[in-house]
């Protein structure tokens, strides 16, 4: 079975087999801190800030994901959804072996919301840079988070405040309208029906709500080109979600992330009151019994699995390592695993993940060179990669 993140295997988190990625410098994004708000709108936030930079043309760093951080958060005892301080933040950069980290904090003032956000040098602890944005609405947080995220990096982002007259822009995402779409959502277990989702696009900006049976969530967000980022909060929680919308906007392909649990999964919506998955999403082109490479959903490491089954659009996959789950076709990639590739080995099949690379395969049997020296004959179920 797969194991949680041990600090020896998550100074590897952010290695990566792509030559670009492995230039750039990596970089968390941490729970912010809230003072007069709830923590978990601190964190829905703290979610958009992070989309926002990973999203970000020509960024300069490899941003840990989400399921990542977790992780870690787990492993040090600290909680998904409260304060970590900035002694608990370095310390988890170092862990996931982040040079940076971005730490935030939402300052609630009678009907003012001020974000602040500040790029953190790990291993000093130095602040090098700081900004604020100030917002009178939690429909304008999205906008915040993204007005921050960007000004971190030396950019500007432009956009119409709830309330204000909207000018519309001459490019698609500023074109106003309502949609109404019909969704599915994934978990471990595989794909179920979501809520009926109304969206309104007004200039740079979305809101909306999500009807489902444990009642409505309310939707905001921000749109650039063909990404929508923002948050709900519903009675259960705040949550996250980042959509791609495609160009008639009649399709929206994305995820979600629920801050009070920690659940997450894929979130798909069509537009219309039956729901279909997009023609793109499945294509039928593994088979039972294929040997493949799939993004677990716990971890988002890639492991050797088969193809056990199809159902509903998804693959039912086996893990080589005994676990098993519903992925959706974009998570698997052909299994061509061999001499001179950089995995990561379950060393002497203990839990602990170690970086290296195989010097030889034979079958399933393959002979594991690791960084720091030491050498091991194991199987191909015992290692992991990482896919750009």
């Amino acid at each position: 079975m797969k194991k949680t993140l041990c600090a020896a295997l998550c100074l590897l988190v952010l290695c990566t087999v792509s030559s670009h990625a492995a230039d750039k410098k990596t970089l968390a994004v941490m729970n912010f801190e809230t003072a007069g708000g709830p923590g978990e709108l601190a964190v829905a936030v703290s979610e958009i800030v992070r989309s926002e930079i990973a999203a970000m043309e020509k960024n300069p760093y490899v941003v840990v994901e989400r399921a990542m951080l977790n992780s870690v958060m787990k492993e040090q005892e600290l909680s998904l959804t409260g304060v970590v301080s900035e002694e608990g933040a370095v310390k988890v950069g170092k862990v996931l072996s982040a040079e940076n980290l971005v730490m935030g904090k939402i300052i609630v003032l009678g009907s003012q919301y001020r974000v602040t956000a500040r790029l953190v040098e790990t291993e000093t602890s130095v602040v090098k840079k700081e900004t604020f944005e100030v917002v009178t609405s939690t429909d304008d947080l999205p906008n915040a988070a993204k007005a921050v995220a960007w000004r971190l990096f030396g950019k500007e982002y432009k956009y119409t405040p709830t309330g204000a007259e909207a000018v519309k822009p001459a490019h698609r995402e500023g074109e106003a309208g309502t949609v109404t779409y019909s969704s599915v959502y994934t978990d471990g277990r595989g794909m179920h029906t979501g809520g009926r989702i109304v969206l309104t696009f007004t200039g740079t900006g979305v809101t909306g709500y999500n009807d489902e049976p444990s009642g409505r969530a309310e939707m905001t967000g921000t749109v650039s080109g063909d990404l929508i980022s923002g948050m709900y909060r519903a009675p259960y929680g705040y949550g996250n979600y980042t959509f791609r919308i495609s160009p008639d906007r009649s399709e929206l392909v994305g995820d979600y992330y629920q801050v009070s649990n920690g659940a997450h999964g894929d979130w798909i919506a069509v537009k219309g009151e039956k729901f279909r998955l997009p023609k793109a999403m499945f294509s039928g082109k593994w088979k039972t019994g294929d040997r493949v490479l799939v993004k677990w959903s716990k971890d988002a490491y890639w492991y050797p699995a088969t193809v056990a089954g199809i159902e509903d659009s998804m693959y039912f996959v086996e893990y080589l390592d005994g676990d098993s789950e519903y992925r959706f076709e974009k998570f698997l990639q052909a299994e061509k695993l061999g001499p001179g590739d950089v995995v990561f080995g379950n060393w002497q099949g203990k839990g602990k993940y170690y970086k290296g690379k195989i010097t030889s395969r034979n079958g399933d049997n393959i002979h594991i060179k690791y960084d720091d020296g030491d050498q091991e004959d194991t199987v191909i179920g015992k290692v992991r990669v990482i896919r750009q």
